[in-house]
């Protein structure tokens, strides 16, 4: 693709980040990958830092964070090479989710402080809301609810300011479900039915996998098994068409619970069958 005009190639990065966020891992990946070949091909440093970035993001997503790791801070170096602050700020961000997914809350937090300061010193909304809604997560893994909830809350903001449906899905689900976490199931319904419905709506189908979980959850842990039932089998459903496998045996898991603990048979003795 190395004669390619630069506004296709972007185009089909376009289409990279819309598989990843429908779960099309594999699909995503290949073609960052073969716009950033395309990129070095061109001398076109930015756009090989989108693509490199776009590929770490697939990457972090399904759960490959060796190569997540190292596409991160080739996308990195080449922003600081090029001094490209929005670059800069995807890359910190996809540092700090990285860094999270690893348990590792201190090299999380350190990432995103740096993203949020870029962010908000250039003005960049999107991807100020984008950092809270991972500090968000920080602070939820370790239990800081109510400081997730916050950022979470300001995230979900500037995504209903900036009409971002997406956003506000995603900060919806994260907002659900940490009330479920923190013990308080009642308040996530109403935003865990509004990540549902939106995301279908814009075909975002990995998260409406994730927020109908969440839901099954919010429900069984409100003893209404019939609802946690109908989320479950839609949840099962929607990742087994991604295919999300993380998604499938979450949903798998919660009817298992829902069914309660399976009857064993009485051991028999003296060799009998």
């Amino acid at each position: 693709q190395a004669n390619v005009p630069a506004d296709a190639l972007l185009a089909q990065l376009d289409v990279a980040r819309v598989k990843e966020r429908t779960g099309a891992y594999a699909e995503a990946s290949a073609i960052a990958t073969r716009i950033a070949e395309a990129a070095v091909a061109q001398k076109d440093p930015l756009l090989q830092a989108d693509a490199v970035l776009t590929r770490a993001l697939v990457e972090w997503a399904s759960a490959d964070y060796f190569n997540a790791f190292k596409s991160q801070r080739a996308g990195l170096q080449i922003a600081e090479d090029t001094k490209d602050r929005p670059f800069q700020i995807i890359a910190h961000n996809t540092g700090g989710l990285i860094a999270w997914a690893l348990n590792d809350s201190e090299t999380a937090m350190r990432e995103l402080d740096v993203a949020l300061k870029l962010a908000q010193a250039g003005l960049f909304k999107a991807e100020v809301a984008s950092t809270l809604n991972n500090r968000g997560l920080v602070y939820r893994s370790t239990a800081r609810y109510e400081q997730a909830l916050v950022e979470f809350n300001a995230a979900l903001s500037i995504d209903r300011e900036e009409s971002n449906d997406w956003g506000v899905a995603y900060s919806q689900r994260n907002i659900g479900l940490t009330h479920i976490q923190r013990g308080s199931p009642a308040d996530a319904i109403a935003p865990l039915e509004e990540a549902i419905r939106l995301a279908a709506a814009i075909g975002d189908r990995a998260n409406r996998a994730k927020a109908l979980v969440a839901m099954g959850d919010a429900r069984r842990a409100l003893a209404e098994a019939g609802p946690a039932r109908e989320s479950y089998k839609n949840a099962l459903n929607e990742a087994r068409a991604i295919p999300l496998p993380e998604m499938e045996w979450r949903s798998l898991y919660g009817l298992a619970l829902l069914a309660g603990p399976t009857r064993t048979c009485p051991r028999r003795g003296n060799g009998s069958p």
